[in-house]
């Protein structure tokens, strides 16, 4: 779907419309410190959220798993990507865009962030 955000917000009236992906670390294993940082939050959403959520409908309705056998597989993989033996990234998608009523002017993570830019009055 992100390939096709660009078109997409395109089409609706949005102009200046950017979009980049940027690979992003699960856990604090990185030496750079801010994709430690990064990598930090992003475990954090992963283990906490993301997993029951992407996991449990695919094991148990199309798998064939019971919950409890989804579960305890679950607990596994939380323990292993804790254990930062494993350097796992996952991939961000960032979408910037200006709109006739708000400048949205800050692209998180995007090469040209500027800290102080604010919003048309």
């Amino acid at each position: 779907m992100f390939p096709q955000y660009t078109s997409l917000l395109q089409s609706a009236g949005f102009v200046n419309v950017e979009a980049h992906e940027e690979p992003t670390p699960i856990g604090p294993w990185p030496k750079n410190r801010r994709l430690k940082e990064i990598g930090i939050y992003f475990q954090y959403q992963f283990l906490e959220a993301a997993v029951d959520s992407y996991s449990l409908a695919l094991f148990t309705r199309f798998g064939g798993w019971t919950k409890e056998e989804t579960q305890a597989l679950l607990a596994h993989v939380r323990k292993e990507v804790k254990s930062n033996k494993m350097h796992v990234y996952t991939h961000w998608y960032v979408s910037c865009w200006l709109t006739n009523d708000f400048a949205l002017l800050v692209c998180p993570g995007h090469p040209n962030d500027s800290k102080d830019a604010t919003a048309p009055t």
